[in-house]
């Protein structure tokens, strides 16, 4: 079945996600909603690429998971999986038990 490209990508994002105010010796970080935490634009495809080749070429140099994480992995990926799909479904579906990222 074929399926719809997806939509072109808006501007990639500028994300400041600090406190307003005078500069102080703390993180300042501030809660976003969902949608935002996952926004992307229009560098999203050339970042994916950039993701596949390190993992491809350096998985050990860029990705580290300890032993006994893997129940809150779980649990973020999906919870994350669940808002991209009801979220962003033009760019995100299921495939038997894959996330694909079309």
């Amino acid at each position: 079945m074929l399926t719809a490209p997806p939509p072109a990508l808006p501007a990639s994002p500028l994300w400041l996600p600090f406190a307003p105010g005078p500069y102080r010796p703390a993180m300042g970080l501030i809660a976003r909603p969902p949608a935002e935490l996952t926004a992307f634009g229009a560098d999203y495809p050339a970042q994916m690429a950039e993701r596949r080749a390190l993992l491809g070429l350096r998985r050990a140099e860029v990705f580290a998971a300890l032993p006994g994480s893997e129940a809150a992995r779980r649990e973020t990926l999906l919870l994350v999986a669940g808002h991209l799909l009801a979220d962003r479904a033009p760019w995100f579906a299921l495939a038997g038990a894959m996330l694909e990222n079309r």
